[in-house]
């Protein structure tokens, strides 16, 4: 009786623990709340087919630029050249320009610009006259002619070595000399239409070479003249 009274009260004394082990908190086991933190949605990558750039600069001789090219953006350029001309009397043609618009980029190789700007155009051929003295002999160019101009410029990408285009210009504009012998005598008028084809090459295409088969019609009451030629680059992209 005595053995079955201590068996009975060290039991109770167990049964307390037992129950707090069995309804004991599990921190492991124990459900946690997780923080959703709201990240900002990024824009979608654009991928393209060939290296692109957003600005390229471009040099020769006798010529300089610089255009604001990247896709989908807007468009600045700033150009000026002069183009020696193998005839008597006429030791070439210059223009410089400046213009904007917004460079549209679509299929992952073709871009296409619309542009508007202005500039000036030089014609440096001689024309020589006699004064009322007859052994006077005098010589004169014609005033150059600042315009405005709108049109685009287009690009295809062949693939990451060759590209062949297509630049169309409208020009309005007048001369700039009152003298009556120098100038156009009334608004000129005129189109430039040129074909870039571009050679790239080195690490990551970024130089290139690039000759422009060009034909600008400049016309006036009192003149109007025809020019072909080429305009011939080398430019790099960055």
């Amino acid at each position: 009786m005595k053995k079955n009274f201590l068996k009975l009260f060290f039991l109770s004394l167990l049964i307390p623990f037992l129950v707090q082990a069995d309804s004991g908190y599990d921190e492991e086991e124990a459900p946690q709340t997780q923080k959703i933190e709201s990240k900002p949605k990024s824009k979608p990558k654009t991928t393209t087919l060939f290296a692109e750039y957003d600005n390229r600069i471009l040099f020769g001789i006798v010529q300089f630029g610089y255009e604001r090219i990247k896709p989908n953006d807007v468009y600045v350029g700033v150009q000026g050249w002069f183009l020696p001309i193998i005839e008597n009397n006429n030791p070439g043609i210059s223009e410089f320009e400046v213009r904007t618009g917004y460079n549209f980029f679509f299929n992952q190789r073709d871009h296409l610009t619309p542009i508007a700007g202005v500039g000036v155009f030089k014609d440096f051929h001689k024309k020589h006259f006699h004064s009322s003295c007859l052994w006077e002999k005098h010589s004169y160019t014609k005033s150059a002619v600042v315009y405005g101009t709108v049109g685009f410029l287009y690009e295809h990408e062949f693939n990451n070595l060759f590209a062949l285009g297509l630049n169309v210009k409208g020009m309005l504009g007048g001369s700039t000399s009152n003298e009556w012998y120098k100038k156009w005598r009334s608004t000129v008028g005129g189109i430039d239409v040129s074909v870039p084809i571009t050679f790239r090459f080195a690490k990551g295409r970024r130089w290139y070479a690039c000759i422009e088969p060009f034909n600008i019609y400049l016309h006036g009451s009192n003149i109007s003249r025809d020019y072909f030629g080429f305009r011939n680059t080398f430019g790099y992209r960055f």
